[in-house]
Protein backbone atom coordinates (compact mmCIF):
# COMPACT_ATOMS: atom_id res chain seq x y z
CA UNK A 1 0.00 0.00 0.00
CA UNK A 2 0.85 3.23 -0.44
CA UNK A 3 -0.31 6.76 -0.21
CA UNK A 4 -1.67 7.33 -3.14
CA UNK A 5 -3.86 3.92 -2.85
CA UNK A 6 -4.95 5.74 0.89
CA UNK A 7 -6.16 8.55 -0.90
CA UNK A 8 -8.12 7.25 -3.16
CA UNK A 9 -10.16 4.63 -0.88
CA UNK A 10 -11.11 7.61 1.54
CA UNK A 11 -11.64 10.39 -0.89
CA UNK A 12 -14.89 11.97 -0.05
CA UNK A 13 -16.63 15.49 -1.18
CA UNK A 14 -15.12 17.58 1.18
CA UNK A 15 -16.27 21.67 1.77
CA UNK A 16 -13.26 23.69 2.73
CA UNK A 17 -14.24 27.51 3.40
CA UNK A 18 -13.19 30.26 1.07
CA UNK A 19 -10.71 31.77 3.03
CA UNK A 20 -8.14 34.64 1.89
CA UNK A 21 -4.35 33.46 2.94
CA UNK A 22 -4.45 35.72 6.49
CA UNK A 23 -7.71 33.94 7.35
CA UNK A 24 -5.89 30.68 6.52
CA UNK A 25 -3.14 31.87 8.75
CA UNK A 26 -5.40 32.57 11.67
CA UNK A 27 -7.62 28.88 10.92
CA UNK A 28 -4.65 27.24 11.50
CA UNK A 29 -3.45 28.84 14.97
CA UNK A 30 -7.66 28.86 15.64
CA UNK A 31 -8.23 25.21 15.03
CA UNK A 32 -5.52 23.20 16.85
CA UNK A 33 -6.94 20.82 18.88
CA UNK A 34 -10.14 21.95 18.11
CA UNK A 35 -13.21 20.42 15.60
CA UNK A 36 -13.80 22.13 12.76
CA UNK A 37 -17.32 23.79 13.65
CA UNK A 38 -15.93 25.28 16.95
CA UNK A 39 -13.12 26.63 14.26
CA UNK A 40 -15.45 28.04 12.40
CA UNK A 41 -16.99 30.23 15.54
CA UNK A 42 -13.64 31.50 16.62
CA UNK A 43 -13.12 32.07 13.19
CA UNK A 44 -16.29 34.46 12.88
CA UNK A 45 -15.46 35.94 16.08
CA UNK A 46 -12.26 36.69 14.65
CA UNK A 47 -14.11 38.82 11.69
CA UNK A 48 -16.81 40.35 13.81
CA UNK A 49 -13.87 41.82 15.83
CA UNK A 50 -12.01 43.25 12.66
CA UNK A 51 -8.88 40.93 12.89
CA UNK A 52 -9.05 39.66 9.54
CA UNK A 53 -6.18 41.32 8.39
CA UNK A 54 -2.57 41.37 9.50
CA UNK A 55 -2.12 45.02 10.88
CA UNK A 56 -5.03 44.51 12.82
CA UNK A 57 -3.58 41.25 14.38
CA UNK A 58 -0.73 43.30 14.94
CA UNK A 59 -2.39 45.83 16.77
CA UNK A 60 -4.78 44.14 18.96
CA UNK A 61 -3.87 43.45 22.78
CA UNK A 62 -3.90 39.71 24.12
CA UNK A 63 -6.74 40.36 25.95
CA UNK A 64 -9.41 41.17 23.20
CA UNK A 65 -7.17 38.94 21.41
CA UNK A 66 -8.35 35.94 23.77
CA UNK A 67 -11.61 36.97 24.10
CA UNK A 68 -12.46 36.80 20.44
CA UNK A 69 -10.40 33.53 20.10
CA UNK A 70 -12.41 32.12 23.02
CA UNK A 71 -15.49 30.34 21.18
CA UNK A 72 -12.58 27.97 19.54
CA UNK A 73 -11.15 26.73 23.27
CA UNK A 74 -7.61 27.08 24.50
CA UNK A 75 -7.60 30.79 23.96
CA UNK A 76 -5.00 31.89 26.07
CA UNK A 77 -2.82 29.87 24.32
CA UNK A 78 -3.88 30.31 21.04
CA UNK A 79 -3.91 33.97 21.30
CA UNK A 80 -0.04 34.28 22.65
CA UNK A 81 0.58 32.46 19.71
CA UNK A 82 -1.10 34.36 17.43
CA UNK A 83 0.42 37.40 19.08
CA UNK A 84 3.67 35.79 19.37
CA UNK A 85 4.05 35.05 15.66
CA UNK A 86 2.60 37.90 14.11
CA UNK A 87 5.42 40.02 15.98
CA UNK A 88 7.98 37.68 14.56
CA UNK A 89 6.38 37.95 10.94
CA UNK A 90 6.72 41.85 11.30
CA UNK A 91 9.92 41.96 12.38
CA UNK A 92 11.49 39.24 10.20
CA UNK A 93 9.56 40.35 7.07
CA UNK A 94 7.92 43.70 7.44
CA UNK A 95 4.90 42.21 5.51
CA UNK A 96 2.40 39.52 5.57
CA UNK A 97 2.39 39.06 2.26
CA UNK A 98 6.45 39.20 2.12
CA UNK A 99 5.92 36.44 4.49
CA UNK A 100 3.95 34.03 2.54
CA UNK A 101 6.26 34.27 -0.91
CA UNK A 102 9.48 34.17 1.23
CA UNK A 103 8.55 31.50 4.06
CA UNK A 104 11.52 30.04 5.38
CA UNK A 105 10.50 26.50 6.98
CA UNK A 106 13.32 26.50 9.42
CA UNK A 107 12.45 29.90 10.71
CA UNK A 108 8.99 28.90 10.91
CA UNK A 109 10.03 25.76 12.82
CA UNK A 110 12.08 27.43 15.46
CA UNK A 111 8.54 29.81 16.59
CA UNK A 112 7.43 29.00 19.71
CA UNK A 113 4.33 27.91 20.28
CA UNK A 114 3.97 26.81 16.36
CA UNK A 115 4.59 22.58 15.89
CA UNK A 116 5.64 20.84 13.17
CA UNK A 117 2.12 20.02 11.67
CA UNK A 118 1.22 23.73 12.17
CA UNK A 119 4.29 25.11 10.14
CA UNK A 120 3.41 22.60 7.57
CA UNK A 121 0.07 23.70 7.11
CA UNK A 122 0.81 27.19 6.95
CA UNK A 123 3.01 26.17 4.16
CA UNK A 124 0.37 24.34 2.40
CA UNK A 125 -2.60 26.96 2.92
CA UNK A 126 -1.34 29.76 3.35
CA UNK A 127 2.28 29.82 1.20
CA UNK A 128 0.29 27.10 -1.30
CA UNK A 129 3.43 24.97 -0.54
CA UNK A 130 3.29 21.56 -1.87
CA UNK A 131 3.98 19.75 1.39
CA UNK A 132 1.88 17.49 3.23
CA UNK A 133 1.56 18.05 6.77
CA UNK A 134 1.00 15.17 9.34
CA UNK A 135 -2.00 14.68 11.58
CA UNK A 136 -2.87 13.13 14.39
CA UNK A 137 -5.49 11.64 12.37
CA UNK A 138 -3.82 10.42 9.83
CA UNK A 139 -1.44 8.99 12.20
CA UNK A 140 -4.42 7.21 13.70
CA UNK A 141 -5.15 5.75 10.12
CA UNK A 142 -1.62 4.79 9.71
CA UNK A 143 -1.26 2.89 13.01
CA UNK A 144 -4.31 1.00 12.39
CA UNK A 145 -2.95 -0.40 9.18
CA UNK A 146 0.52 -1.22 10.84
CA UNK A 147 2.79 1.49 9.92
CA UNK A 148 4.78 3.01 12.50
CA UNK A 149 7.37 6.06 11.61
CA UNK A 150 11.17 7.21 13.34
CA UNK A 151 9.81 11.02 13.43
CA UNK A 152 7.03 13.44 11.96
CA UNK A 153 9.51 14.19 8.68
CA UNK A 154 9.81 10.69 7.46
CA UNK A 155 5.84 9.90 8.05
CA UNK A 156 5.01 13.08 6.15
CA UNK A 157 7.52 11.52 3.46
CA UNK A 158 5.52 8.42 3.35
CA UNK A 159 2.15 10.88 2.99
CA UNK A 160 3.01 13.24 0.41
CA UNK A 161 1.54 12.31 -2.87
CA UNK A 162 3.59 15.13 -4.61
CA UNK A 163 0.70 18.29 -5.57
CA UNK A 164 -0.35 20.99 -4.02
CA UNK A 165 -4.28 19.95 -4.52
CA UNK A 166 -4.18 16.52 -3.88
CA UNK A 167 -2.05 17.51 -0.61
CA UNK A 168 -4.62 19.96 0.36
CA UNK A 169 -7.87 17.25 -0.38
CA UNK A 170 -5.57 14.67 1.46
CA UNK A 171 -5.16 16.70 4.46
CA UNK A 172 -8.61 17.32 5.25
CA UNK A 173 -10.11 13.82 3.60
CA UNK A 174 -7.90 12.51 6.38
CA UNK A 175 -9.82 14.36 8.81
CA UNK A 176 -13.28 13.66 7.74
CA UNK A 177 -12.36 10.21 7.57
CA UNK A 178 -11.84 10.20 11.29
CA UNK A 179 -14.55 11.85 12.01
CA UNK A 180 -16.36 9.41 10.77
CA UNK A 181 -15.10 6.31 11.45
CA UNK A 182 -13.21 7.01 14.88
CA UNK A 183 -13.86 7.14 18.28
CA UNK A 184 -11.18 8.98 19.73
CA UNK A 185 -7.86 6.47 18.98
CA UNK A 186 -10.34 3.66 18.05
CA UNK A 187 -11.31 2.88 14.94
CA UNK A 188 -15.07 1.94 14.58
CA UNK A 189 -16.14 -1.44 12.48
CA UNK A 190 -17.32 1.17 9.52
CA UNK A 191 -13.81 2.11 9.12
CA UNK A 192 -11.84 -0.93 9.78
CA UNK A 193 -14.35 -2.11 6.59
CA UNK A 194 -13.19 0.35 4.58
CA UNK A 195 -9.55 0.24 5.09
CA UNK A 196 -9.51 -3.58 4.87
CA UNK A 197 -9.39 -3.31 1.15
CA UNK A 198 -5.98 -2.01 1.03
Amino acid sequence: MNAKELFELIKSEIFLPNFTEFEWFLFVIVSNNTKFEKSIKGMESLKSGGILEFENLVNIDQNSLEELIKPSGFYKTKAKTLLNLSSEILKNFGKFESFTKNLDMEWLYSIKGVGLESADLIALLVSKRDIMPVSTDALKILGFLGYEFESYFEAREWLDLGDYSKNLEFYFNIKEFVKKHFKGREILQSGAEILKNL
